[in-house]
């Protein structure tokens, strides 16, 4: 009787550690499955980095040439705006504006 409990203990002491062991297992998987999972979505986040900062250079790019003086002159004739004859400047305060006369006709 004495060998068969010793049997009964010896076979649960394998059996939890045999659970222990595909506790381990599944827990490594998980593990792994999950940092892959973080990986690809760094790599899709600086893929999307990537393509905003080509934008980003894209519209600083056209801003500067919207801002060029070539283009305000272009828009400036294409809106038929006429240019000032007399520009004089005004002192109010502390800032300055410029102020023209108006052509007559």
């Amino acid at each position: 009787m004495h060998y068969n409990a010793h049997q009964s203990t010896f076979v649960r002491w394998h059996i939890m550690l045999l659970i222990f062991l595909f506790a381990l297992v599944v827990t490594y998987v998980w593990q792994i499955n999950h940092q892959a999972q973080h990986g690809f979505s760094i790599r899709d986040l600086e893929d999307k980095k990537i393509q905003l900062e080509d934008t980003v250079r894209d519209l600083t790019w056209e801003v500067s040439s919207a801002q060029s003086l070539a283009s305000i002159s272009e828009r400036a004739q294409k809106l038929e705006l006429a240019a000032p004859v007399d520009v004089s400047y005004l002192k109010i305060g502390l800032s300055t504006v410029a102020v023209y006369d108006e052509i007559s006709p």
